[in-house]
């Protein structure tokens, strides 16, 4: 039951991630070693997909539940203290380097080093994307909510890049949370006369979710069976990268510079919570694994010695 709990937690951070643009649920995933069991999970869906859900359940439970919270709370709160709750964000990803790191540490070389300055450009530069402006009517308007669904996906599970920005540079993040919270309100209002009215273009975009996660599930698990170490120095440039992106985007709607001296102190505060809460999940993920490891092999020293008996 505490490793599901667990799990389920570090979907929610997963799910709470995918909304603050900048931050990538993707590379969340990969920070909190869950990333090859959503992948194999979805990659069986077509086959067997009782045993797929089943084996993902947690996760997904708190992914749903972290997606819900963040539009929410977003949606009331982001507006008020901006810089502080981007820099908790910030102290979530500081926090879960320490894997990454482990991962990387003993395969530098030529190819993987220009892999994560590449990957590390690429983040930088995608907030300096001219912003498109205006919401488009009619049909197109939902045409283009299902393809920014799966770009939204596309980008959102790729470790490093984040769906909502490629949101933000469509022009379309504010519009979106903004129905969400419209949807919020009918519902706590109990006020249901243009509920579908304004749920429809959120289901349009939920449908382009699925399919861009199932296509980006496909693309990922064929890179990694190929190019594993490249993939994992990629995230690391990006990781590096994403406070720097999450940022200049921040200062794009909030000036900075203007900021309350009291929020910046607050946010401080909240990097360390941040990266106190980030690490402590990924501890108790290995401790976790660990066990489990641990089973495994006396496991496997107990059926040898009762092999050796019986051979005997």
């Amino acid at each position: 039951m505490k490793d599901k709990l667990l799990t389920l937690i570090i979907g929610f951070f997963i799910g709470i991630t995918n909304i603050i643009p900048g931050i990538s649920g993707g590379t969340i995933a990969v920070v909190f070693n869950v990333y090859n069991r959503l992948i194999n999970a979805v990659d069986m869906f077509t086959k067997h997909p009782l045993k797929a859900l089943k084996s993902i359940w947690d996760i997904l439970l708190g992914i749903a539940l972290g997606l819900l919270f963040g539009f929410v709370f977003l949606s009331y709160t982001y507006e008020l203290w901006p810089v502080a709750i981007t820099l908790f964000f910030i102290g979530l990803l500081f926090g879960g380097l320490k894997p990454i790191i482990q991962k990387v540490k003993h395969n530098f070389n030529l190819v993987n080093i220009i892999v994560m300055v590449l990957s590390f450009a690429f983040i930088v530069a995608l907030p300096l994307i001219p912003k498109r402006d205006g919401i488009d009517a009619g049909f197109v308007y939902f045409l283009i909510l299902f393809i920014l669904g799966i770009i939204a996906a596309f980008a959102g599970f790729a470790p490093g890049i984040s769906g909502s920005l490629m949101l933000m540079v469509f022009g379309y993040y504010g519009h979106v949370l903004g129905l969400g919270k419209v949807v919020f309100e009918s519902f706590r209002l109990g006020n249901f006369s243009n509920l579908f009215k304004d749920l429809l273009p959120l289901i349009v975009l939920g449908l382009g979710i699925i399919v861009g996660f199932f296509v980006s599930v496909k693309t990922i698990k064929k890179i990694l069976e190929k190019y594993e170490m490249p993939f994992y120095f990629s995230v690391f440039g990006m990781l590096l990268a994403s406070p720097i992106s999450i940022m200049v985007l921040l200062n794009e709607n909030v000036e900075l510079k203007t900021t309350a001296i009291g929020e910046w102190l607050i946010g401080a505060l909240l990097v360390v919570i941040g990266f106190i809460i980030s690490y402590m999940v990924i501890k108790l993920s290995e401790n976790k694994e660990d066990k489990r490891s641990t089973r495994e092999s006396e496991i496997l020293t107990s059926s040898s010695a009762r092999e050796e008996e019986i051979n005997a």
